[in-house]
């Protein structure tokens, strides 16, 4: 979470970009932009994540990537159907 603060701090205050961001936090660059995308579409500011407790601030995150990940939601409740599948002789991805 501190790493998550720091981040967006970096980036709103320093004017950082993101590989700048990702070196200096020791993150990978798709992390923090991923990461920036999830703040700015939250619509919260640096300020206001200052005053939020953790667990609020990854909530609000969270959601986020929630609300845009509906595919994949739908896709991964199909996993143990599919697991399952793969284990019998003779079946493959293309066949499934």
């Amino acid at each position: 979470m501190r790493k998550i603060r720091e981040l967006v701090r970096l980036h709103e205050e320093c004017g950082l970009s993101n590989r700048q961001i990702a070196r200096a936090l020791n993150i990978s660059r798709p992390v923090v932009g991923d990461y920036l995308v999830n703040f700015k579409l939250s619509g919260l500011t640096y300020r206001s994540i200052t005053t939020m407790d953790d667990d609020e601030v990854m909530r609000t995150l969270e959601t986020r990537r929630k609300e845009r990940c509906e595919r994949y939601r739908i896709l991964s409740e199909k996993f143990p159907h599919l697991v399952k599948e793969l284990k019998k002789p003779g079946v493959t991805l293309e066949l499934l």
